[in-house]
């Protein structure tokens, strides 16, 4: 037993001293157990140095150290995109200035100006971006009406700036002239150029940021529609970062806003964009980035239905000229703008107890173009074009977004032929009426006197005098080819008011020229004869 137990008692004491060894040189070394090989588990592989250091203490330490505190875990940003209502505006401001002498000492403050302007006016509503343009030379009001939407949107569209505000700046004479417009990336339109003339260059500065937000158009995101159609429920880009000016908060109660329409494909870019024309929505209630609003629009339902992939958006709209010339012209020729035509112009639409007299007159000129005043007190006007009785059109309108405008009306030649050829036939109808009745009359005069040689004559006048269906034929030759012109065109609005005109002239035909009559006085005539 001795001679078996022995040597592997012999080897387990060996095995034994060398790892005590081994572990006093590494507490010598100050290194804890764990680094003295390596993790063979996902355990022992998580373990920190500063967890594996109070599991021994330093060589030469009686007590243990106390532990490490815990790395707080860094928070990761969050992946989801603020809501419209907390977005900030991008903003780009470049500016032009000409070349002008007499603007050396301007040159080198506008830029810084317009900076800390616009930081402390809008505060954390703009995150903006002022540059000196080199690309607007000569920095002149020419320059920026060079520019189309098509031009400004092949610049803009690969640029991250929503909102890319140009400017230029020139010595006019004696004042400095200052312009500006706005080009928008949601709607991607700009707005027209606007100029102003200032004397006094200490106020410079403040003269080009006040031109600047002239142009400012915040946009809006539609949330809901009523059923009815009528109102809506909208979400203000921005509308919770109040500037610190209260004056140029997004929108106010009574602003308007023109609605427009994205659609988007399924990786949710935009595919396309449609406006809506002769639309506008005025808020009612604002309460911080949410609002109220109701509906005014030629087209009755435009905002309902389903907007799946669409983005349904609004843009506020700004009064900036003082007058907006309009040309109405057939829809599809435009070539032919229609001259001559009224134009009423209303602050509210007319009602069976108002038919509100106070309308402003006016007349298109010889290019079809009418200028319609704008109305600070009732920025929205309705647009009424009459022709003949008839009105053509009526559609809401700002007059001075924009200095001109074009409005599209019904070709109305089918029903203009119709109404006259209907006035020459209202006449002839009197006349044929008042004669019939005229001459039957004198021929019983004569019948029953016993005058039968000026009787007869009068009553062979009678027979021959045109008939109801002679009246009514020619009335269908009027009618059935001007039906069929509208329907050609697709003129709904021509084609009912046709069949209405023609119906109302075929009812006082039947009533006037009604073939009982006829028949009665030949009957009484015949018993005349008879009896005498």
């Amino acid at each position: 037993m001795k001679r078996l137990i022995g040597p592997w008692m012999l080897l387990l004491l060996v095995g034994s001293a060398a790892l005590t060894s081994r572990r006093a040189v590494v507490l010598a070394e100050g290194v804890p157990d764990a680094a003295a090989a390596p993790a063979t588990t996902p355990a022992a592989e998580a373990t920190t140095p500063a967890a594996a250091a109070t599991e021994a203490p330093p060589s030469g330490t009686s007590e243990a150290q106390p532990p490490a505190p815990e790395a707080t875990p860094v928070p990761k940003p969050s992946s989801l995109p603020l809501p419209i209502d907390q977005l900030p505006y991008r903003v780009l401001v470049v500016v032009g200035i000409a070349p002008d002498p007499e603007l050396a000492v301007e040159r080198a403050a506008i830029i810084p100006g317009l900076r800390e302007r616009i930081a402390s006016r809008l505060g954390p509503l703009w995150d903006a971006e002022v540059q000196l343009a080199d690309w607007l030379s000569p920095g002149r009001q020419s320059v920026l009406e060079s520019f189309s939407e098509a031009d400004l949107n092949d610049r803009f569209l690969p640029r991250e700036f929503d909102k890319v505000f140009l400017a230029t700046v020139e010595q006019a004479g004696a004042g400095v002239r200052i312009s500006a417009r706005e080009w928008d990336r949601n709607s991607q339109s700009a707005t027209a150029v606007t100029s102003r003339l200032t004397y006094e260059r200490r106020v410079l500065i403040d003269r080009l940021l006040a031109e600047v937000l002239l142009h400012f158009r915040p946009i809006a995101a539609v949330e809901s529609v009523s059923e009815d159609g009528l109102s809506v429920e909208l979400r203000i880009r921005g509308g919770e970062l109040l500037p610190p000016d209260p004056d140029l908060r997004p929108a106010v109660v009574g602003s308007y806003l023109r609605p427009y329409f994205r659609y988007l494909d399924r990786k949710r870019q935009l595919r396309q964009l449609q406006t809506i024309p002769w639309t506008y929505l005025q808020v009612t209630d604002i309460e911080r980035g949410r609002m109220q609003a109701e509906l005014t629009t030629a087209f009755p339902g435009i905002l309902s239905g389903s907007r799946r992939r669409t983005e349904l958006m609004a843009i506020v709209v700004k009064t900036r000229f003082e007058e907006t010339a309009l040309r109405i012209y057939p829809r599809g020729q435009p070539e032919n703008p229609m001259a001559a035509t009224r134009v009423d112009v209303l602050d509210r639409r007319p009602t069976e107890e108002d038919a509100v007299s106070d309308r402003l007159v006016l007349y298109t000129d010889r290019f079809g173009d009418v200028r319609i005043p704008a109305n600070p007190e009732h920025p929205l006007q309705y647009v009424y074009v009459l022709v003949g009785k008839g009105v053509l059109a009526m559609v809401p309108f700002i007059p001075g977004e924009q200095p001109f405008a074009t409005l599209d009306v019904p070709d109305d030649g089918p029903r203009l032929l119709v109404e006259g050829e209907i006035a020459i036939m209202e006449a002839e109808l009197i006349e044929l009426v008042a004669r019939r009745e005229v001459t039957m009359a004198r021929a019983l005069g004569y019948a029953r006197a016993g005058k039968w040689d000026q009787a007869d004559p009068l009553v062979e006048e009678v027979k021959h005098l045109p008939t109801r269906e002679m009246i009514l034929e020619r009335l269908d030759r009027i009618r059935l080819p001007a039906i069929d012109s509208a329907r050609r065109t697709r003129n709904r609005v021509a084609e009912v008011r046709i069949n209405q005109m023609c119906n109302q002239l075929r009812e006082h035909i039947e009533r006037h020229l009604n073939p009982d009559r006829l028949r009665a006085f030949l009957q009484e005539i015949a018993e005349l004869k008879q009896a005498g």
